[in-house]
């Protein structure tokens, strides 16, 4: 990463909204360009798959969130997550996830996908002036493309307006896509698909911050904004209408 020029990306503290317009247009050049069936360019896996066969499909990734929800409660709560509130609201976040998340991986198997990174987000990221990099592509699979989209916007946005921020650079990406050609089926897809890809999003974040065992500071500050009031859970809460009580962001004033 030194030496390419530019800054990288904080996932502590999101990023702006022409850093997030630069690398969703960048992603839909690639997007567009390896477009399955029309140019599958490489040979790669699919997204999404598992290891398992027949009806074990996505089981491991099942199993795995299960059994990391209460690893990540213990870790942000170790950053002082929830001083003055309990943790229900994310529990309950959970347990939604949880009822729909086999069957939510089912449905995003099924779409039409892409050239995916499969792992994007603001640390994978450097920006100089209005050109991006994108790091990172040993996770580069075939995918969908909302996927990629939905779990890049509710990874990077922060603060008091992040659903309305959220919402807009969704429709301003649906536009752009429509302006590069993309399929009705690609489109149509898109709007039905977000609400699966924000539970199977949250099921990722916890998955990958739930591990046994305390975590570093950096990666719980990240993990306690994403489930805080100003990051992806606020997002789910607002989507779904929820009444929960969510804990306030940490303080990195």
């Amino acid at each position: 990463m030194t030496r390419i020029p530019g800054r990288p990306g904080c996932g502590i503290a999101g990023l702006d909204d022409h850093q997030i317009r630069n690398t969703l247009e960048a992603m839909a050049s690639l997007h567009a360009l390896c477009l399955v069936p029309s140019n599958r360019v490489l040979s790669l896996p699919e997204w999404g798959q598992g290891r398992g066969t027949g009806g074990d499909r996505h089981q491991r990734r099942v199993r795995r969130y299960r059994s990391r929800c209460d690893g990540f409660l213990k870790n942000i709560e170790r950053r002082g997550a929830f001083r003055g509130i309990d943790d229900s609201g994310l529990r309950h976040l959970m347990d939604i996830v949880d009822r729909r998340l086999e069957s939510d991986l089912e449905e995003l198997a099924d779409l039409r996908t892409s050239l995916i990174h499969a792992d994007l987000h603001a640390e994978n990221l450097v920006f100089d002036g209005g050109s991006v990099s994108i790091l990172d592509w040993q996770t580069c699979s075939y995918g969908p493309m909302v996927y990629e989209v939905v779990r890049f916007l509710a990874e990077s946005l922060r603060g008091p307006n992040s659903f309305v921020r959220f919402e807009s650079e969704l429709a301003a990406h649906k536009a752009l896509m429509t302006r590069r050609g993309f399929p009705d089926d690609v489109l149509s897809t898109f709007e039905t698909s977000i609400d699966s890809c924000l539970r199977v999003s949250f099921a990722g974040m916890v998955s990958g911050y739930g591990r046994l065992g305390a975590i570093r500071k950096h990666d719980a500050t990240i993990a306690w904004w994403l489930a805080s009031d100003g990051g992806l859970a606020e997002i789910m809460k607002r989507r779904f209408l929820l009444d929960i009580t969510l804990t306030a962001p940490p303080d990195c004033t």
